[in-house]
């Protein structure tokens, strides 16, 4: 039975047929690459990047640790707010912080959900800016990651 199907297999007639479907497959992965805007020319950048799914592969990894940075050293200081919320009052030294704990009696709920959403919108903007202009993005994000090292560093030991 496997001798069968093996000769069957080599047959002229039959590899043509699946060459010919092959053949048309790729054509038309090519046209449809060509209707969305891609073809397998321009799957990178102008920057040289490489593209995977829309997505910058180069500087991708590197962008990714400061993002995560940025966003973990954020959820750190918000962790201590939450530790000591009873002197919180007395030890921010942001004067808007301080006056978001003032409207709320010393309450940290509001203080924390703005911090919350600047933080949630600077990683947006931050990522927005990498997707369309990758140089300058890394420029900022290294920027912003690295202040946001030294308040991980002062909240710590300061």
């Amino acid at each position: 039975m496997i001798a069968i199907n093996d000769t069957w297999k080599r047959l002229p007639l039959v590899r043509y047929e699946e060459r010919t479907k092959r053949r048309e497959h790729a054509n038309e992965v090519r046209a449809a690459a060509q209707v969305l805007g891609s073809s397998g020319e321009q799957d990178r950048h102008e920057n040289g990047d490489k593209v995977v799914a829309g997505l910058r592969t180069q500087n991708g990894p590197q962008f990714f640790v400061l993002w995560q940075i940025i966003g973990c050293v954020s959820a750190y200081d918000a962790f201590l707010a939450m530790k000591y919320r009873n002197e919180l009052w007395q030890m921010e030294q942001n004067l808007l912080g301080r006056l978001l704990l003032f409207i709320n009696d010393g309450d940290p709920s509001i203080f924390l959900g703005v911090k919350f959403l600047g933080t949630t919108m600077a990683l947006g903007i931050l990522a927005s800016l990498y997707h369309s202009q990758p140089k300058r993005g890394i420029v900022i994000a290294k920027g912003v990651a690295g202040f946001q090292m030294l308040l991980a560093a002062y909240l710590t030991w300061g």
